[in-house]
């Protein structure tokens, strides 16, 4: 879902979110525009925008607050949410060589310092593949067809990483106190849970 939606179907509502309730000022430090038509990874359901989204994205500003997030912890969050929209933009042209060339190296540089990492491994990353075999390393070049699913191997775990990170903190925020006195060291018995089966937003 990440880099490829069907006809219809938004991908994650924070790319939108972000897009409509950011300021200017981030919005331009994370070199993005409000119009989601043109990204790759946000165009391909059609018009998936809501007419929420900029309250929404408000909404979870105020949720990270509330979750002691810190000013630092919220921006590379966003760095990273930006950093997945701007890699669909990359593209790949074969060199009749077998390998490829990044075609828009300003994009490179800008997912590059979102994601604070160097342009050149960051191209490598997208551009080469490791192979071991009989206790040898090789490195292969990749073609554009190839590199393009290297890319959208690394928008996917990227926005995995950061998904599992921030439950990983919200659930530690979260996590029961324990109590003091009588039983000390027990956890509290008031605990609350978040049920998200999927498919119910289709109903």
């Amino acid at each position: 879902r990440v880099v490829k939606q069907q006809p219809g179907e938004p991908n994650f509502h924070i790319f939108y979110q972000l897009l409509a309730g950011a300021d200017d000022t981030l919005l331009q430090k994370l070199k993005l525009t409000r119009d989601p038509s043109q990204y790759t990874y946000l165009n391909q359901g059609g018009a998936c925008a809501s007419t929420t989204d900029a309250a929404n994205f408000k909404e979870v500003l105020e949720a990270a607050k509330q979750m002691g997030l810190t000013a630092e912890q919220q921006e590379t969050l966003f760095n990273v949410v930006a950093a997945v929209i701007h890699l669909g933009q990359i593209t790949f042209a074969d060199t009749g060589k077998g390998d490829c060339a990044i075609s828009n190296k300003d994009v490179l540089a800008t997912v590059a310092a979102l994601l604070k990492t160097e342009v050149a491994d960051l191209e490598k990353a997208m551009t080469t593949r490791v192979v071991a075999a009989k206790g040898e390393v090789y490195e292969t070049k990749l073609t554009a067809e190839a590199a393009s699913v290297a890319r959208d191997a690394l928008a996917k775990a990227a926005y995995n990483r950061l998904f599992s990170h921030l439950v990983a903190t919200i659930n530690t925020r979260l996590a029961p106190a324990t109590q003091t006195g009588a039983g000390q060291g027990s956890p509290r018995t008031f605990t609350f849970g978040v049920l998200d089966i999927y498919g119910f937003e289709i109903f």
